[in-house]
């Protein structure tokens, strides 16, 4: 915690988009599919969680995207994350 951030402070987790995995895993979020993205070797998939959030999922080459409107799981290493404080506004 470099940030010195109290315990249940309000935060934001920002893990970058190759960082995601589909599938199973120790930090894990639940997504619907709202877009997918064929660009080149790389696949963009846009998804938006129960609160409305939207996420992004960056595939390679030979990664499958999951169904449109489908529910869809993803996690991250947690080495992969990191903890900013809340954007301040004066």
């Amino acid at each position: 915690n470099p940030l010195g951030l109290q315990k249940g402070a309000r935060a934001t987790l920002f893990v970058r988009p190759e960082a995601l995995r589909f599938g199973a895993a120790e930090n894990a979020v639940s997504a619907n599919t709202r877009e997918i993205a064929y660009e080149g070797n790389l696949t963009h998939v846009g998804l938006r969680a129960s609160d409305g959030t939207h996420l992004t999922v960056l595939l390679g080459a030979g990664e499958t995207a999951p169904a449109m409107d489908a529910p869809a799981s993803f996690g991250f290493d947690a080495g992969r994350a990191i903890i900013l404080p809340p954007q301040q506004t004066d």
